[in-house]
């Protein structure tokens, strides 16, 4: 498949959005923006575009194929990354617990919750299309339990191993986003103006009603107090967005995240909390002046662009690259 550069730089924008929550909490200790208000939309959209990349027009689904291309683009880099960032982020963290915890957490899928769910949404759904056949009815169906079961266990498990819960919830936005694919020419026809005049109107209404009424939209863990708002809201944006970005021109730097986006994904905690400790190290603490977020941001995702580039100039084969 040719590259399709809007796709780098939906990632990218949605990768800068995760680095700004995390800057946010570990700077002033809390999310001074609402959780809802983006963090949800940005990592939805991440599996949305993961789906999207399922589809290829070809009759048959190469599922030998698409296995190895996970566990060379998201298994592997997940156990390299996470037990390199183990020991000093077990330092860090004043040593809590005992460190054959830590390793135990990494091997259980718990050290990075949204790169273990993605990986076994993927899993699951490679196996719901390569035994549909690629039927679209059979793969709905089976998207939409896999969901449902999600929403059942919703207040009864809270962490269970690989991610489960969260990887069942993954499934239905993998499916949007090839469901997306499949009838591209279709979106595509859409009155742009239409689009964007209904659908960004209706997404301000969604966040006032997500925010008066206080709504819990978490994903990680699962609680979720209003499916429907949460559905419409998810779903919608990824729909606008997409188009939004499919119809920008390309933003290099952007799309440089965002083809690097899964290295800033397990630097997004480590690098905040350094930007952060040192930000109050020098009397720089947040002191209700939200303008050092910015600026702390800004240090955050230039520290990160760094490790980034290093890591994909010297050792790109950890990403899973040659």
């Amino acid at each position: 498949m040719e590259r399709k550069h809007w796709i780098d730089g939906l990632r990218g924008l949605c990768m800068l959005a995760i680095l700004f929550d995390h800057t946010e909490v570990y700077y002033t200790g809390n999310n001074i923006i609402p959780y809802a208000f983006y963090v949800t939309n940005a990592l939805t959209i991440f599996y949305f575009l993961s789906g999207y990349l399922f589809y290829h027009s070809e009759k048959e689904f190469d599922l030998s194929h698409k296995i190895t291309s996970i566990i060379q683009h998201l298994v592997v880099p997940y156990f390299i990354f996470t037990l390199l960032i183990s020991f000093p982020k077990w330092l860090v963290h004043g040593r809590e617990g005992n460190y054959w915890e830590v390793i135990q957490g990494i091997f259980m899928g718990q050290a990075s919750w949204f790169i273990a769910a993605l990986i076994i949404a993927e899993f699951i759904f490679s196996l719901i299309i390569y035994l549909s056949r690629k039927r679209l009815s059979i793969i709905t169906v089976c998207c939409l339990a896999a969901f449902s079961l999600s929403a059942l266990l919703d207040n009864e498990l809270k962490t269970v191993p690989w991610q489960f819960q969260n990887a069942l919830q993954a499934i239905l936005f993998l499916w949007g986003g090839y469901i997306y694919h499949v009838y591209e020419n279709n979106f595509d026809r859409i009155n742009k103006t239409l689009l964007y005049g209904v659908s960004i109107p209706l997404l301000f209404v969604l966040k006032y009603i997500e925010y008066r009424w206080d709504m819990n939209m978490f994903i990680n863990p699962v609680d979720i107090d209003n499916y429907i708002v949460f559905l419409t809201d998810t779903f919608l944006c990824a729909i606008l967005f997409t188009t939004l970005f499919k119809n920008l021109p390309n933003s290099r730097l952007l799309s440089w995240t965002g083809i690097n986006s899964i290295v800033y994904y397990f630097l997004c905690g480590g690098v905040p909390l350094l930007i952060s400790m040192g930000m109050n190290t020098i009397n720089y603490g947040y002191e209700q002046h939200y303008e050092r977020v910015i600026i702390a941001f800004i240090a955050v995702y230039f520290l990160a662009s760094v490790i980034t580039w290093l890591i994909m100039r010297y050792i790109p084969q950890i990403t899973g690259r040659s």
